[in-house]
């Protein structure tokens, strides 16, 4: 199946400063194979490339060869001459440091380069697969032996010490060309992902060149675009990025001083690719800037993303739910553009309109890329029929003017309130593009499934911008703060549901102390039966996310087991998932140090004063541990999870009972 992006008029459009051979801190470059020196500095980035055999940390197998003289031109970087090649053993791995370790706001782009060149001698390209520690990244394949395959991922530097890079035996012999780590500060931080990159193109390039480091400070690669239907357009002038609102994706100045407009100005702009499967999800990142003078007009033009609706920007909302997604573009020095939404029939293409206000100065340029413009159209305010609708003027009544704050969280406040009789916590919607979406799926799926363990839905409010979900109210908040629900999710509900922000503080505690999972805005239903998973934009809490699903996308009922498995070790230690401050600073590898050199009694909280069951808390840990085991197949199912931690329950349970003269069944 083939996605089209419709673009009408698409204008794309940083700049650093660099000593030569002198890495920018975070950077790795390893020319794979190099032989006969230790490093050299690339002619167009400046910067210096490293061997791979001069440090045993990096890799310690694998032979290096040259690619055949046919395929070793004078404008084929210098990085491609050797390979490095894996004839024995079925995995191989490179091996990087990850200094930024914890640190939730620092990503890598992980980027590895492979051209074949005959190097072997055999003429047969090879077909080999990518993991990223324990994780699949990509399948390599190659067109032909002088073709240049590159792959690309951001990698979360919260995980672990190191990063393996493996190279996994498919059709032939694994082997590598390039191996690059570039450190990325808050990269994709407000769309919630990291993320396996598809492509990037540089629209407008009359000189055919790539556009990397020093350019772009983060080095990733900017590929011209060119068709026949296009015609390039430019400026000599100055354009600055105002990055004031979002500090990541920005763009170089010299890729957003070149743009493209079509060839026949009716026409217009067409882009189209075939995903990697039936389930993959994508996330365009559209850039604009005026860079010609329109003479006290103004530029508007339509952004179609699909051709039937069967793929969108993020989720692949059914009608009639409308969403698209691109960046607000302000004019020159500050001049704020407009959007227009055109009416468009809910059963065909997304549509957004986007205008760019004319230039008011020649001097320069001056693009914003401000914020993502999500866009409903045709919501149905009927949420369910038992639960009750409240205008925002009874919500205002029912909270007494939003006196009492009781929680926040990513997509609203929650507040206090009387319903009638009934204490009640109201959440109210923040205007962010997710916490729409997050109001439809959450109310969606809680006026389907009804369960004592999940926190039910007792009302709603859709008025205007003024969205509200009324829930019985937990007086005891939250886990952190002091599960046969979540089994109910994955093993009885038809098709199954994968909450995906399992976390301490989306399990409510009631007046009886009994937990209620909360927060069901990122659920997603999960395949019928016969399918494993489903692919989707990454979604979830830092120190909870599992990190096969981060990586693969591919998305499971044990992703969420994993995130259990956090919870009940912030239980059994009463650790927070994340201690930034700390050497380990996740709650996992705390626990797995600490498990085979100290006793139970020094991993358990202390505030527990030591009145629990050695055994049953030791059950509990395993089960915890278990449950956030790094792959997936190793995982309990939460039904086997509920079996055990009802034993646990009975270990510790059963002296006390014989105490007292009792018997426990």
């Amino acid at each position: 199946m083939a996605g089209c992006l419709f673009l009408p008029v698409l204008l794309f459009s940083l700049t650093t400063v660099f000593v030569d051979g002198k890495n920018p801190p975070g950077f790795i470059s390893i020319d794979c194979g190099l032989v006969n020196e230790t490093s050299y500095v690339d002619n167009n980035t400046k910067l210096t490339y490293q061997a791979d055999d001069d440090d045993d940390s990096l890799i310690n197998s694998g032979k290096s060869y040259s690619i055949s003289a046919e395929h070793k031109t004078n404008s084929l970087d210098r990085q491609f001459w050797y390979v490095r090649s894996f004839p024995e053993g079925n995995r191989n791995c490179y091996v990087l440091d990850n200094p930024s370790r914890g640190n939730d706001s620092v990503q890598y782009l992980i980027r590895a380069r492979f051209m074949y060149g005959n190097y072997d001698q055999q003429n047969s390209t090879p077909k080999f697969d990518l993991y990223i520690d324990v994780s699949f990244w990509d399948s390599v394949e190659f067109d032909n032996a002088s073709s240049i395959v590159t792959k690309e991922i951001v990698y979360p530097s919260v995980w672990n010490d190191q990063i393996h890079v493996c190279l996994c035996k498919n059709k032939g012999t694994p082997f590598i060309s390039v191996l690059e780590r570039r450190l990325v500060q808050n990269y994709g931080s407000e769309f919630g992902f990291g993320g396996i990159l598809m492509a990037r193109l540089n629209l407008g390039s009359e000189d055919g060149k790539i556009v990397r480091y020093p350019d772009d400070e983060y080095d990733r690669i900017w590929t011209p675009y060119y068709s026949r239907d296009l015609s390039p357009i430019s400026t000599s002038l100055n354009v600055s990025v105002d990055d004031s609102m979002y500090t990541t994706f920005s763009v170089p100045s010299i890729v957003m001083k070149t743009a493209a407009i079509p060839a026949d100005f009716s026409d217009y702009i067409a882009f189209s690719f075939s995903p990697m499967n039936d389930f993959s999800m994508y996330e365009p990142l559209l850039y604009f800037t005026e860079i010609q003078n329109l003479s006290n007009q103004i530029r508007e033009f339509n952004i179609f993303v699909g051709e039937d609706n069967h793929w969108s920007p993020s989720e692949p909302y059914q009608p009639p739910y409308l969403y698209a997604e691109a960046y607000d573009v302000e004019g020159l020095y500050g001049a704020t553009g407009r959007q227009n939404v055109s009416e468009t029939n809910i059963s065909e293409a997304i549509l957004l309109v986007v205008t760019v206000n004319k230039p008011n100065n020649t001097q320069g340029f001056h693009s914003s890329i401000s914020k993502r413009l999500m866009l409903l159209s045709n919501i149905k305010k009927k949420v369910g029929s038992k639960k009750q609708q409240l205008t925002y003027a009874e919500i205002l009544d029912i909270t007494n003017n939003f006196e009492r704050v009781v929680g926040k969280g990513g997509f609203g406040t929650v507040y206090h309130g009387h319903l009638g009789n009934t204490q009640v916590a109201v959440k109210m919607l923040s205007p962010s593009t997710q916490g729409y979406l997050q109001f439809q799926a959450e109310a969606r799926l809680l006026t389907k499934v009804h369960h004592k363990c999940l926190t039910p839905l007792l009302g709603y409010c859709h008025e205007g911008t003024n969205m509200a979900l009324i829930y019985e109210y937990m007086p005891n908040g939250d886990l952190a703060k002091y599960l046969s629900g979540l089994e109910y999710l994955h093993k009885s509900c038809k098709p199954p549901i994968v909450h995906r922000d399992i976390k301490s503080r989306n399990i409510l505690v009631d007046e009886k102390l009994r937990g209620k999972i909360a927060d069901f805005g990122l659920s997603k239903i999960f395949p019928e039966e016969g399918e494993s998973h489903v692919l989707t934009v990454i979604a979830g809490t830092p120190g909870y996310l599992d990190p096969e699903y981060y990586v693969s996308s591919r998305l499971n009922e044990k992703s969420d087991v994993f995130s259990f498995g956090v919870v009940l070790l912030e239980l059994i230690t009463g650790r927070p998932a994340i201690r930034k401050s700390e050497e380990k600073a996740h709650i996992i590898q705390w626990v797995s140090c600490m498990v085979p050199e100290r006793e139970i009694h020094d991993i358990v909280d202390s505030r527990l004063g030591g009145e629990y069951e050695c055994g049953s808390v030791r059950k509990v840990l395993d089960t915890a541990m278990a449950c956030a085991a790094s792959s997936s197949m190793n995982r309990p199912s939460m039904s086997e999870v509920v079996v055990e931690l009802k034993q646990c329950l009975a270990m510790e349970m059963t002296p006390q009972s014989i105490i007292q003269g009792t018997t426990f069944t």
